[in-house]
């Protein structure tokens, strides 16, 4: 259901998508052409290391639940832009219209 919401969200406002496996996202982001969106509840561990790997050259938007505020801290120490899940929803449109 997220991947239909973040599909949605770029139809809308013009931009595309392409799902890519965890263990990819290194070698397929570019510098600064990207936008990666990550479900941090998901994503475990290697997850977020392999999104620190990218934060500099992408920009890394990730969701969590807003109970596991910790899960929130170890992202943006990642540097990822780490948003509890309401509020990814509600911006997500501005996101990714470069907003």
């Amino acid at each position: 259901m997220a991947r239909a919401r973040v599909e949605d969200a770029a139809t809308r406002s013009g931009a595309t998508v392409e799902v890519v496996p965890a263990e990819e996202i290194g070698r397929r982001v570019g510098d600064g052409e990207a936008v990666v969106v990550v479900d941090l509840d998901r994503a475990g561990p290697d997850g977020l290391a392999r999104l620190g790997e990218v934060a500099g050259r992408a920009r890394v938007i990730g969701y969590f639940s807003h109970v596991d505020e910790e899960l929130g801290r170890k992202a943006r120490a990642q540097g990822v832009e780490a948003l509890p899940r309401g509020r990814f929803w509600r911006e997500l449109p501005a996101i990714l219209a470069g907003g």
